[in-house]
């Protein structure tokens, strides 16, 4: 049985090209990168190939690109690094009700420290406004964490408008002596689709994760602008300027360059694609359960998620019956799923506790037709009557 896989916006496939760059460097280049002998600059060449294509994809210098382990631990880097090392200066964060888990525990923890946190709300179609975050910063506010797509509804948010806005804030800051406010994004449900230029976006901090563009798991990136202060969370032998010591994963970072060039490449015309397949889905949902809510918002939205709610059934018990037949999707994010708890994406777009238990998440990709839609509808359409709450 050939399995349909929607569940992209968890973990894509790795590609053909980046399995066999990630082989390759595993054979040839398994020295450690920070050696000076042959070998050793072997191992670093590959890392300085991927950190200019990172660059490149960013419209950064190569030097402003640190990588991780994960976009978790970027995400950590980010809150952490950033708040600790300019704490003196404010403790007032900003983000939005939409956040990743990684963001939102960051932000949790942070709390406990004494820092203050503030959510920004959303409308019901998980649409953040401009002024919603501007009318919140205050003269200790220091930072401001937004991601740019989000990962179960597939809301996009106005990153290079706030942005705009945030520089315009700074300058005034500036001239009465106030703090500078930093601003992050968590581009990871972006990165494959989207173009991202930080001097557009006017971020200084900005994340991606290998997982969700087509590259390897265990490797993620922080785009640091230069000159700004940072806190390391891992101390040793100082790689990544210092930023993220331990011995680099060679193989997955040259993985990593590898599968962001070449999202680069057909980003523009899998966008187009997968937004087809998007309204294909809808379509024959619709006609399948007329009753259907479509969550997230109409007009900004990633093409590659699909979050919908089907009241009376089941939803966990639609993704293990699904998978049961060859067809893998989401009851939500792979981490609410994972610890069990309600989602606060779900929450703080409106929905009541029983419509979070009939919703589920499609997520395309590079795999996806137009006759692994057709499949997915029917299927869902005859599991329908067995599945209900």
């Amino acid at each position: 049985m050939q399995r349909i896989y929607l569940d992209h916006a968890a973990a894509t496939p790795v590609d053909k090209e980046v399995v066999e760059l990630v082989a390759r460097v595993s054979t040839s280049a398994w020295a450690n990168p920070s050696s000076i002998h042959a070998q050793g600059l072997r191992a670093a060449k590959y890392i300085k190939d991927a950190r200019e294509r990172v660059a490149q994809f960013l419209s950064c210098q190569s030097e402003e690109v640190i990588f991780t382990a994960s976009g978790t631990e970027a995400n950590n880097l980010a809150l952490f690094g950033l708040t600790r090392a300019h704490k003196k200066e404010g403790k007032r964060i900003l983000i939005s009700a939409l956040e990743h888990e990684s963001v939102r525990a960051c932000a949790g923890r942070l709390a406990k420290e004494g820092f203050i946190v503030e959510t920004v709300p959303v409308n019901k179609s998980g649409e953040l406004s401009v002024s919603e975050v501007e009318k919140r910063l205050t003269k200790s506010t220091i930072m401001v964490s937004l991601m740019a797509v989000n990962n179960e509804i597939g809301t996009v948010l106005p990153i290079a408008e706030i942005g705009k806005m945030l520089l315009k804030n700074n300058k005034e800051r500036h001239t009465h002596g106030l703090p500078r406010i930093l601003f992050h994004t968590d581009t990871c449900q972006a990165a494959a689709l989207f173009p991202l230029n930080v001097n557009t976006l006017h971020v200084d901090a900005l994340t991606l994760n290998g997982s969700k563009i087509y590259g390897p798991k265990g490797v993620g990136a922080l785009y640091l602008r230069r000159g700004t202060k940072i806190e390391p969370l891992v101390y040793g032998g100082g790689q990544e300027q210092g930023m993220q010591s331990g011995t680099e994963n060679t193989p997955g970072i040259a993985g990593f360059g590898l599968a962001i060039e070449c999202a680069e490449k057909i980003c523009e015309k899998e966008f187009d694609r997968l937004n087809h397949l998007r309204a294909v889905c809808i379509k024959r949902l619709s006609v399948a359960f007329p009753k259907i809510q479509i969550n997230g918002s109409a007009t900004s939205y990633a093409p590659h998620i699909l979050n919908i709610t089907l009241n009376g059934l089941d939803a966990e018990a639609a993704v293990v019956y699904l998978s049961g037949k060859g067809i893998d999707v989401a009851s939500g994010s792979a981490c609410v799923q994972k610890s069990a708890k309600q989602s606060p994406t779900l929450k703080a777009i409106g929905l009541s506790a029983g419509e979070m238990k009939s919703t589920l998440r499609v997520s395309f990709g590079r795999t996806t037709t137009t006759d692994n839609i057709t499949k997915f509808v029917t299927t869902l359409k005859s599991i329908s009557s067995f599945i209900r709450l």
